[in-house]
């Protein structure tokens, strides 16, 4: 009785004004120290790193790319010179193709060929651009003009500066309180967290004992708290059958803080590898998938263990085509903005400072590209891309596999779907996981046959 008699006349008092100023300035003052802290990280990403080797001698490479423009737009001589055209425009920020001379392209080359400013180049290097020039002119009767147009800004992504927009400390601490939730929801999974000695970080769920199905890896792309908001599209699309599951992880795009070193397409290869070095697994193929950017360590990995891999699964993949403007130019170098979606995707996504980082220092486009032609014939491939994603160009993807198919080029083991809405939409669409399940248990099927 006296209990309650005392909480009835308990009386807890407002906050007065001055200990919510009191607040307000510490707050402020947090804010502050944490902006001071994230400026002096930006000066420390501004340094570049050292490029990795090309997959192939770079000529080699770069004739490969305008061979492709030649095949798919093969109709008449006309009709490529204008595609090789729009290539080189796009890489200019669609800068007036008259308004483009030698020295601007030189300057795209010599980033996209060599990882260096033109200043750095060595005579080799020179030689090989060269060889450049001369397929435009001998093949496209294309010359441009000599000397450089500095009103012309190329992309030079690697070499550019880092730059971003700051973030509040408190959108730290929300990602931070949602990284809780994504443990507590793995954990209660029956998923465990695990890192490999090179620090590639995983979650992992056994199978059932005795199970043969194939593990599934899993790569997320850029988002908050990396593979929690792909649980129900994981869950609803990708175990057709009770399988491991190894969901991995980089920190670089998952928006926490600790995105600062990232790890390298070796270091991520032999993380794996480690990771699936079980008793259960080491001798079963893999089924891998990755969404978005995820579609890079698949990449790797199929270049690294094809012999391992009997399916793979990319959703909004931004290593096909990757040679083509498009991706650089609609998610880092975006001018026009169609949309409250891309609005969002540039300011949340693109302009965080540890994925700007990533993007402007770790990502090398020459070994994310995904040449699908090269793909061997025992792995089945299934391709989903949204019809107006902001990031990828599905018009293109869809024409050029065509094209491809029709030269014979891309074979039956590849499959590609093109579902309706924008970049990442599928992870809330229900009818595209019953596709994608559909699909893939078609695939699977083949292959036990």
């Amino acid at each position: 009785m006296f209990s309650s008699k005392l909480l009835l006349n308990l009386h807890i008092s407002p906050p007065t004004s001055s200990t919510l100023y009191l607040l307000l300035f510490l707050y402020l003052s947090l804010e502050l120290l944490f902006l001071t802290y994230t400026l002096l990280l930006n000066t420390s990403h501004q340094k570049r790193l050292k490029p990795p080797k090309y997959p192939i001698e770079k000529k080699l490479f770069i004739s490969r790319i305008l061979k492709r423009l030649e095949d798919i737009y093969s109709t008449s001589p006309e009709t490529q010179r204008e595609a090789v055209k729009d290539f080189l425009k796009g890489w200019c920020l669609e800068a007036p193709f008259e308004e483009i001379k030698k020295g601007n392209i030189l300057e795209f080359l010599s980033w996209a060929m060599c990882a260096v400013p033109v200043e750095e180049l060595s005579g080799r290097d020179e030689e090989e651009i060269d060889t450049f020039f001369m397929r435009l002119k001998e093949k496209h009767g294309i010359v441009l003009p000599p000397g450089y147009n500095k009103n012309v800004k190329c992309c030079t992504l690697t070499l550019d500066p880092v730059t971003y927009n700051p973030r509040p400390i408190l959108f730290y601490i929300i990602v931070a309180c949602l990284n809780i939730t994504k443990t507590l929801t793995l954990t209660f999974l029956g998923f465990s967290k695990l890192r490999t000695e090179n620090s590639l970080s995983y979650w992992y769920r056994p199978s059932a004992p005795n199970s043969t199905s194939s593990p599934l890896l899993f790569f997320h792309g850029i988002a908050p708290c990396g593979p929690l908001f792909y649980l129900p599209l994981i869950f609803n699309s990708l175990l057709t059958s009770d399988r491991d599951i190894y969901l991995f992880s980089n920190s670089s795009v998952d928006m926490t803080l600790r995105g600062s070193t990232a790890l390298t397409e070796f270091d991520v290869l032999d993380g794996v590898e480690e990771a699936l070095n079980t008793p259960e697994n080491s001798i079963k193929k893999w089924t891998i998938a990755g969404h978005s950017l995820g579609s890079c360590p698949v990449t790797w990995l199929l270049r690294a263990f094809p012999h391992k891999i009997t399916t793979v699964v990319l959703l909004d993949p931004v290593t096909l085509f990757l040679s083509h403007p498009a991706v650089a130019c609609n998610f880092v170098y975006k001018q026009k903005f169609n949309g409250l979606i891309e609005v969002i995707i540039w300011f949340a996504a693109s302009t965080e400072q540890f994925i700007a980082k990533y993007l402007k220092r770790d990502f090398w486009w020459y070994r994310n590209e995904l040449w699908v032609e090269t793909i061997p014939p025992h792995i089945n491939v299934l391709i989903v891309v949204s019809r107006n994603d902001e990031i990828v160009d599905a018009s293109l993807l869809e024409y050029g596999f065509k094209q491809q198919r029709n030269l014979g080029q891309i074979k039956e083991n590849v499959k590609l779907k093109i579902i309706d809405g924008g970049h990442a939409i599928m992870i809330a669409m229900p009818g595209t996981w019953r596709m994608i399940e559909r699909e893939l248990k078609a695939m699977e099927k083949v292959k036990g046959e």
